[in-house]
């Protein structure tokens, strides 16, 4: 008799999947599979978790996370919206997608496919949560950016959102300034 598999999401790190085989014998066995997502883990196939971009997700994959007909035709129809607005694979498109169509009464499966449909090319560590703009710039890296931001970044600098892989190289390659920064208040 074939163990049952059981797999679990970790919300930090949603890339982070473990695997629990249990077996008739009752012997367990826990695997850690850090991978691209659950298409790259050996149990992707068992747990039915292939990765569909979001544009292909269709009202019958919807369905099959055990959503009603009706329902299933109202959140495929909001998807397409989203991805005509957002485009398929799209920080914008998973905001769109966790705020307006997603809630936590629907199945947690619904979730990973739109999440994992909506990173599908994204990489290793796609984000699971983005600050909006205004909650970035109450940050105390955003009120920096904000206020020093052109001054550290030049033509670069947008925003504290589009601008913090650009504030992170330059962090990097000058310490002493960011070591000034976090200095100046006590001078």
């Amino acid at each position: 008799m074939p163990g049952k598999i059981f797999g679990c999401i970790c919300r930090a790190r949603p890339d982070l999947v473990l695997f629990l085989i249990i077996s008739h014998s009752v012997t367990l066995s826990l695997s850690l599979s850090l991978s691209l997502g659950f298409s790259s883990s050996p149990y992707a196939s068992e747990l039915g978790m292939a990765h569909k971009s979001l544009d292909s997700v269709t009202r019958a994959d919807i369905e099959a996370h055990g959503i009603p007909p009706p329902v299933a035709e109202e959140l495929s129809a909001k998807l397409a919206r989203i991805v005509r607005a957002h485009g398929a694979s799209s920080p914008a498109t998973w905001r769109a997608v966790s705020t307006g169509l997603l809630d936590p009464d629907l199945p947690f499966s619904l979730h990973q496919l739109m999440y994992y449909g909506c990173y599908k090319d994204y990489g290793p560590d796609p984000p699971a949560w983005l600050p909006d703009p205004e909650t970035a710039r109450e940050t105390n890296v955003g009120q920096l950016l904000e206020r020093r931001g052109r001054e550290f970044l030049g033509g670069k600098y947008k925003d504290p959102i589009s601008s913090f892989s650009d504030f992170q190289k330059f962090s990097v390659s000058t310490p002493e300034v960011q070591f000034l920064l976090c200095f100046a208040p006590f001078v």
